[in-house]
């Protein structure tokens, strides 16, 4: 199942969200402020432990903040071409630990305009009222 609700899924991070912005939906993030990929791999022969987290702005009927989407054990992610930032529309959250692909829980689409997939074994979310960095 794919939604846009956060109240459905149920992640890390979810009901503090939630607290804040009880109507919060993934259809109102906007553009993203801040991309960040990590691999904490050991060493060259090691198996990958890539974590990617994207930061977007959020506005909502009550609140506005940044979002942070933090996307652990990733296996496959697809960006838009930069030109030179980019926005997303219709992003939705789906369980396809179903579908038989090896280590991955979560496909983390924006099914707007710009082709952004994240294939994953884990997804929490975290709220900030300005962006983190600018501190």
């Amino acid at each position: 199942m794919s939604t846009h609700r956060l109240r459905q899924l149920g992640l890390p991070g979810c009901d503090e969200v939630l607290a804040l912005v009880p109507e919060f939906e993934l259809y109102r993030l906007g553009r993203v402020v801040r991309m960040n990929f990590r691999d904490a791999s050991s060493g060259l022969d090691g198996p990958p432990q890539v974590t990617f987290e994207v930061c977007a702005q959020y506005v909502g009927d009550t609140r506005r903040g940044i979002v942070a989407l933090t996307l652990a054990g990733v296996t496959s992610v697809t960006i838009p071409q930069l030109t030179p930032s980019f926005f997303l529309g219709e992003l939705e959250i789906a369980d396809v630990s179903r579908d038989q692909l090896e280590g991955v829980r979560y496909r983390v689409a924006d099914h707007g305009m710009s082709h952004f997939e994240v294939l994953c074994k884990a997804v929490s979310i975290r709220w900030y009222d300005e962006d983190p960095s600018s501190a």
